[in-house]
């Protein structure tokens, strides 16, 4: 794919689209569609061509703004993108072709110009009415060609205008027994305009050869309280093309265990709401940090090979792009974390009282603290068998690829620090090891119980 996203419906037979422009075709957009299409795949450009009015909620303009803020180019045309465009080019949105121009000189104003009836998705978006401003092109070129008077033609597209937009059709305009549009209605099959069609073809022209720099913007997007509640509602509702999706079906399922369903709805609040501030704060991991969160992934899930990752990733219904997503917002809850490390002491000191587990944990420390630190630093021996104590035996896990990293996640200073306090810990549970811990000459003591 070339990076483009598409929201094609009636103004274009979408074969016909694929063979001018290699992109991601999708269904007419709807309210959110923007929005989730950035946050979960974050193409080059998005091209809006088609999309709803009057069935479900329209795209809104401030989603499409957040794009532009996210480094998005976005681009309008033909229905509800020429709208859009011409709503919005003062922002940075880019219009194209004739029904743009009008909207955005004020030649049009009303939304109906573009609407029309179409079939569903399994027909292709095939429209079964006829769009106003088709109807008006069509009108001018036979004015031009001298094929209707001009008066004839005003008559025409009044007659268009009145009628609801869902019954505009030329066989719905044209009067058998009017002989006076005998000539155009001989004119009119072979020399309709379709103009829609006309600029979304431009549109897809003008996206062959896509912005190779993100898109920026010269305004400021304010996250506002409708802003936030219009997030929480899109990311709660999946689009209707993914009703049917793995997500969907494993909600299903899940719901019917309402205790791990509200506790892991908790935990997916709490995530949306530090995405959102990861996102506020500009955090953007590089391609060393997403690769870090996949070396972490495949080491909890135990997949050593590259085809036991790929076998996870089909098990979970996740493809490159959907496993680049969730890297990357893994990676941006990491650099959130480490953002936030200095003032989570109090929360997380919180929460557990809130759990019931601060007495036993807070007796627990002090025992710890109040040990003496080692006479002699750690060796790399003792290091390495703290590790595979603590690790392999006590935790029932494998030893992480980055112990720095490890170290730094949980709060310490550094990797020395992290292993004072397993030393520390070892002491505590052992009756035999001494104050200095020589593992060397004592054994790793027993598993302790897990609290």
């Amino acid at each position: 794919m070339s990076g483009v996203a598409v929201f094609l419906g009636p103004s274009l037979p979408r074969a016909q689209a694929a063979r001018v422009l290699d992109a991601e075709y999708l269904p007419p957009v709807r309210q959110g569609d923007v929005y989730r299409l950035v946050r979960d795949r974050r193409p080059a450009v998005i091209g809006i061509i088609d999309g709803y009015f009057h069935q479900v909620p329209s795209v809104w303009h401030k989603e499409i703004l957040w794009a532009l803020d996210q480094g998005v180019h976005v681009a309008g045309a033909a229905s509800m993108g020429a709208l859009r465009a011409a709503e919005l080019h003062v922002f940075g949105m880019r219009g194209v072709g004739r029904i743009f121009e009008a909207f955005r000189d004020g030649v049009l104003d009303a939304d109906d110009e573009v609407a029309v009836v179409h079939a569903p998705a399994e027909l292709g978006f095939m429209p079964v009415s006829e769009a106003l401003v088709d109807i008006r092109a069509t009108v001018d070129a036979a004015v031009c060609a001298g094929v209707l008077r001009p008066a004839d033609g005003s008559a025409l597209i009044g007659r268009a205008r009145a009628l609801f937009y869902a019954e505009r059709s030329w066989d719905a305009l044209l009067d058998p027994a009017d002989r006076q549009l005998e000539e155009f209605a001989d004119w009119l099959p072979g020399n309709r305009v379709a103009q829609k069609r006309l600029d979304a073809l431009a549109l897809l022209e003008s996206l062959r050869n896509p912005p190779t720099a993100p898109f920026r913007p010269d305004f400021r997007f304010e996250p506002t309280l409708v802003w936030e509640r219009f997030r929480a509602a899109a990311d709660a509702e999946p689009p209707e093309s993914l009703s049917d999706s793995p997500e969907a079906a494993a909600l299903a399922a899940l719901r019917l265990d309402p205790g791990k369903y509200l506790s892991l709805s908790g935990q997916a609040a709490q995530r949306l709401c530090a995405l959102a501030e990861a996102a506020r704060l500009g955090l953007a991991p590089d391609r060393a940090a997403i690769r870090a969160q996949l070396e972490d992934l495949r080491h909890a899930a135990r997949l050593p090979r590259q085809s036991d990752l790929v076998a996870w990733a089909a098990a979970n219904r996740l493809d490159e792009r959907s496993l680049s997503r969730l890297l990357a917002d893994q990676a941006k809850l990491a650099q959130l974390e480490g953002h936030l490390s200095p003032a989570l002491g109090q929360p997380v000191a919180d929460l557990l009282r809130l759990s019931g587990d601060f007495p036993a944990l807070a007796e627990h420390g002090t025992a710890l603290l109040r040990q003496p630190a080692p006479v002699h630093p750690i060796s790399e021996y003792e290091r390495s068998r703290l590790a595979i104590w603590y690790f392999e035996e006590r935790l029932e896990m494998g030893i992480p690829v980055s112990l720095v990293d490890f170290a730094l996640h949980l709060g310490y200073s550094d990797e020395a620090a992290f292993f004072d306090a397993l030393a520390r810990e070892y002491r505590h549970v052992s009756d035999s090891a001494p104050k200095d811990f020589e593992p060397d000459r004592h054994p790793v003591p027993p598993v302790p119980p897990k609290p």
